[in-house]
């Protein structure tokens, strides 16, 4: 027949200008989202080949000719898929350099080499200024150790996040490399890639789908759409349109499906970007994720944080600038607020932290391909959960049997030889296709590989189970057969029996289809009549277990008389030369792909933690229902219960009667009838929903609609229909075991073990992080105030400033590290589970905790610190190194009050001693020494500093701040004081002097029983520490109550332990080497 030449329909235009449009563009355009979203609304499935013969300018049997084929395939481009393109590493390393807050920090560090040069020209003639060539060299130290910080924190960050951001193969394992055509008369293979609209292919078992096609003629042909549909069950295939929707109508078949047996003739329809796997595949490329509500958090914190630094830097630059006259002078100002509000470990800081709790994660199953994901994990509040692999163990299995008219559960094995039961397994064990693997039996049964579709696999497992299939097969082998047909829908088998030497007819099929073929039905009692009441009510039970959710193969058998079909009889299929009429019904077996082990318990659990499951599903939606009833993510009945009762059909039901329920099951036709404000207003409506028969564009239409509802979405899935939806979600959740490579590349996580129970403890560790990076940050920002505090002193009031850039960036660098992954190991909460998910308005920073853990850390080290140190320093160096202990101190202590529970019961001044001590590890060797010797000597000064904050905090301050020039030769000054200890009842006298060197001091206290101790001391540079003890009011032989003495702390880096005096009056000297400007009671 020659080719059609003549003139295209419209519908072919309109199709082939939407091809070229979408061709025409390599990047995907706001418009081809759209398009791309729209479900496949082609008619090719309802037209006669006569009619897709002039549509496509082709021929059924000769096909195309070679210059047609080739002017399509250069107007419409090769049959090829866009290549999926994970993150770029060089993506990753900008980000990680360039991102936000390092701008900030690049900024100051190219500040600082400005400043550097500045200096360095304004004082190039002077050679003899050494503080001001000094203070140049401090300007490059500085920019140099900020960029340094930079590079160092950005590689680390780059490193984690590329480590887990592996690029994996996606689409290109689903095309096949050859295709089957013909053209011109001729059978030809050619490279898939150039396969055209029009062409006629031919395909058989174990090829893959090579474009989209509309089946013109086949033979026991089936194809797995699971990537596609997401049944797992094979679909078996026929020239006849089915459904109006053309992904459900028997005769198409889709681009990248695997082809499990059959032969099949087709017309290819759509090539390329315009197949359903194209158009996923551009959905996946073209769709923009948002960004997640941890980056947001990082973000507004940072923007907040440096819009105050730069502030304040830019105040204060000129207010430096106008009292000093010099612009270096405001430089370094400026640069001291900047980098003051600046905290330059927190990057770094969060990096580890959520570093260390993917690596937890990846303990419990999930492993995060970034870092953001593990904290947006624990702030979902609604998962759209795929059913199969999932929900469920991804296997089918023998759920009921139906025999004696009694539905009997898997579990309740019947021995009995003449029973129905027994003679229904028989039938099942010989009437079976699939075998096991050679290579897996030495597995347990239910580990075994099984060789053939899931139905049957089901099937051969319980067989084997029980009944020993395989040797019953063996034992009793087939001697005709014929192959089951979407045609009749059932399959015959004929065994020649061992025992007997007869031969035994078995046919199975869709249970209402078979007992059609049947006169009678076997029961317990023996062989009855099947009259039409008997035959309804085996329906009723068909329907009764189909309601369950399970998939129902029915069986019937004839013993073929001997005489008529003797040992060697020739059984022939096409002749059809044995009986098919007047069978006796055995009954039915039926499967069902079950929940996974207590998944209802882990779905209970995400209730009461405010978190919405939902099942999507492409699955019928009575199977849905029955499993999302097994799952728990419906609990409450549905109309589709009321049609059951009522046996009615669900369109039957009145609309005042739907109204009434809170839970539903929404399909895939439903949908198509819906807007975004009708889906709203369902999903508002309903607190359980179910969605069944859903297409790749649906599911992502509820993932949108619940972004716009306000939730933080998580989706599951494992095939490649999944991969738009898992693209957009705020965390897509892939399947490890059984999921596509597509899938996993568009995913944010990847479920190493396929268990929904996984996320759940994957949720709670998500909340976790997100706690601990509350206390983390926290901690960050308690120094910020303190470091802030003396260049705003020295700004506005003109005091020295004892505190260098240099030691804001080791602090800010050094403290944060170890610290905050303490934090990071902090345990959840009990209640963690039982709290409502984080609403996407709460914040990282809030100001309460900020606030409170600064104050109380700054008020306990200084009243620490103030009760051992108040005294005026004489020397900057001595004030620098005090502040830089007080604001280490400051971090330690606001690091033991960030974690819950550890000042619980204690005494109200413990924190004060209790916080060196704890911090003492995390700074050792260089602090530990004389952090130990406080903490071990508080209890012996305790009642001497149980007083009111406000001497010890202004004197603190006073110490930490103030930086006299010149030097007073002959400092001096005095106090006394007294005070009662309200734990104790103790009241103590105290005085002190300092002139000309030496300071004079003595205290007395009187303890409870009366006894009187009084301590007098001197202590002077030369002489050292001189300390005399006497106690009075008791007698001579009495011991008295140990004093600690230890060494002072300011200029000590290896305090001796503390000296208890146990004699009535006793006297301790410290070599002079040891004591600085100091109070004694340190």
């Amino acid at each position: 027949m020659p080719h059609k030449h003549g003139r295209r329909s419209s519908t072919t235009s309109l199709r082939s200008g939407r091809r070229a449009s979408m061709i025409a563009h390599s990047n995907v355009e706001l418009s081809e989202i759209s398009l791309l979203k729209e479900e496949t609304c082609t008619g090719d499935h309802y037209l006669t080949p006569e009619q897709l013969e002039n549509i496509y300018r082709t021929n059924v049997v000769t096909g195309l000719s070679e210059s047609f084929a080739a002017e399509l395939l250069e107007r419409y481009g090769p049959n090829e898929l866009r290549e999926l393109h994970g993150t770029s590493y060089w993506s990753l390393f900008r980000t990680n350099l360039f991102g936000w807050f390092q701008c900030v920090l690049w900024v100051a560090a190219i500040v600082n080499f400005i400043g550097y040069f500045l200096s360095r020209n304004a004082h190039k003639d002077d050679e003899d200024d050494s503080a001001e060539a000094h203070s140049a060299k401090e300007y490059l130290y500085l920019g140099s150790v900020i960029t340094a910080t930079i590079v160092g924190t950005g590689l680390f960050g780059f490193y984690q996040e590329a480590k887990n951001a592996a690029v994996m193969s996606g689409f290109e394992k689903l095309v096949p490399p050859n295709a089957v055509v013909i053209r011109e008369g001729v059978k030809r293979t050619v490279p898939n890639i150039d396969l055209v609209i029009g062409d006629i292919v031919e395909m058989s078992g174990g090829d893959i789908v090579p474009a989209d096609v509309r089946i013109l003629t086949c033979t026991n042909f089936n194809t797995d759409m699971s990537s596609l549909t997401g049944e797992s069950e094979p679909i078996k295939h026929r020239p006849e349109c089915t459904h109006s929707n053309p992904m459900e109508s028997k005769n198409m078949a889709y681009f990248g499906c695997p082809i499990t047996e059959g032969f099949a003739k087709a017309i290819v329809i759509a090539t390329g970007e315009m197949t359903q796997i194209g158009k996923i595949a551009g959905l996946v490329t073209g769709l923009t994720k948002e960004e997640t509500p941890i980056a947001k958090e990082i973000t507004h914190f940072i923007k907040l944080l440096c819009g105050v630094a730069f502030a304040f830097g830019i105040m204060f630059f000129f207010m430096v600038y106008f009292i000093q006259n010099s612009v270096l002078s405001a430089l370094q100002y400026m640069l001291g607020i900047i980098l003051a509000n600046v905290p330059e470990g927190l990057i770094v800081t969060l990096t580890v932290c959520m570093t260390l709790s993917a690596k937890s994660l990846k303990k419990k199953n999930c492993l995060a391909k970034t870092l953001q994901a593990v904290e947006t994990l624990g702030s979902t509040s609604c998962i759209c959960s795929d059913k199969t692999g999932t929900l469920t163990e991804n296997q089918m299995n023998v759920s009921h049997l139906f025999a004696n008219f009694k539905i009997i559960d898997k579990d309740d094995h019947h021995d009995v030889t003449n029973s129905s039961y027994a003679t229904l397994c028989l039938a099942a064990c010989l009437n079976l296709k699939a075998t096991f693997a050679f290579d897996s039996m030495h597995l347990p049964i239910d580990k075994r590989k099984v060789l053939g579709d899931a139905s049957e696999a089901a099937i051969l497992r319980y067989m084997e189970a029980n009944r020993s299939a395989t040797q019953v097969r063996e034992e009793n082998p087939k001697v005709g057969e014929i192959p089951f047909s979407s045609a009749y829908k059932y399959q015959v088998t004929i065994h020649r029996m061992a025992n007997t030497d007869s031969h035994y007819l078995i046919m199975k099929g869709a249970p209402e289809i078979v007992v059609e073929y049947c006169s009678q039905v076997h029961t317990d009692d023996g062989i009855q009549n099947l009259t039409p009441q008997l035959k309804k009510e085996l329906k009723a039970n068909f329907i009764k277990i189909a309601n369950m959710g399970e998939r129902v193969i029915g069986y019937c058998d004839l013993k073929l008389p001997v005489e008529d079909y003797p040992v060697g009889y020739k059984f022939d299929a096409q002749a059809r030369n044995f009986p098919l009429e007047d069978l006796i019904f055995l009954g039915a077996v039926s499967m069902i792909d079950p929940p996974r082990q207590n998944i209802d318990k882990y779905i209970g659990l995400c209730r009461s933690a405010g978190i919405k499951v939902i099942m999507v599903t492409g699955d019928h939606p009575v199977t849905a229902l029955a499993i999302s009833r097994r799952c728990g993510t419906i609990s409450m009945p549905t109309a589709y219960d009321y049609a059951f009762e009522h046996h009615i059909d669900l369109a039957d039901v009145p609309p005042h009667i739907k109204s009434q329920f809170k839970a539903a099951v929404v399909t895939g036709d439903d949908l198509r009838k819906m807007s975004v404000n009708d889906l709203k207003a369902v999903q508002t409506r309903y607190k359980e929903i179910t969605f069944a028969r859903t297409s790749p564009q649906q599911k992502l239409f509820i993932v949108e609609t619940y972004q716009l509802l306000g939730y933080v979405v998580a989706v599951t899935g494992d095939g490649v229909n999944d991969s738009p939806a898992l693209k957009k979600a705020d965390i897509g959740i892939a399947m490890g075991i059984n999921g596509t490579e597509v899938s996993k590349k568009a995913a944010d996580m990847i479920l190493l073990d396929d268990n929904f129970a996984s996320i759940v403890l994957g949720v709670q560790e998500g909340r976790r992080i997100f706690d601990n990076l509350k206390k983390t940050i926290a901690y960050t920002l308690t120094s910020n105030a303190a470091e802030m505090a003396p260049f705003v002193l020295y700004a506005c009031l003109g005091m020295p400033l004892p505190i260098t850039l240099m030691l804001i960036i080791v602090i800010n660098v050094g403290t944060d590290l170890l610290p905050a992954m303490s934090l990071a190991y902090e345990d959840s909460e009990e209640d963690i589970m039982s709290i409502p998910p984080r609403k996407p308005t709460d914040h990282l920073i809030v100001r309460g905790p900020v606030r409170g853990r600064s104050l109380r850390a700054a008020l306990y080290t200084a009243r620490w610190r103030g009760a051992t140190h108040v005294q005026y320093t004489p020397r900057p160096a001595h004030a620098t190194n005090m502040l830089a202990k007080v604001l280490l101190l400051c971090c330690a202590c606001a690091g033991a009050l960030a974690k819950p529970g550890l000042l619980d019961g204690i005494g109200y001044a413990a924190p004060a001693y209790a916080a060196p001590a704890y911090a003492a590890p995390a700074y050792a060797p260089a602090y530990a020494a004389p952090a130990i010797a406080h903490a071990v000597a508080a209890p012996a000064y305790a009642p001497a500093i149980a007083h009111t904050y406000a001497a010890p905090v202004v004197k603190a301050v006073a110490a930490q701040v103030v930086r006299a020039e010149p030097v007073d030769p002959n400092p001096a000054y005095s106090f006394s004081y007294g005070v009662a200890d309200p734990a104790t009842g103790d009241h103590k006298d105290a005085s002190e002097t300092l002139q000309n060197g030496v300071v004079h001091g003595s205290y007395s206290l009187v303890e409870p029983d009366g006894h009187v101790r009084k301590v007098t001391y001197t202590a002077d540079k030369i002489n050292g520490f001189n300390a005399v003890v006497e106690r009075t009011g008791a007698a001579a032989h009495a011991v008295a109550a140990p004093v600690a003495v230890a060494a002072p702390v300011a200029k000590v880096y290896a305090a001796p332990a503390p000296v208890a005096v146990a004699a009535p009056v006793a006297r301790y000297t410290l070599p002079a080497a040891h004591v600085g400007v100091a109070h004694p009671w340190g």
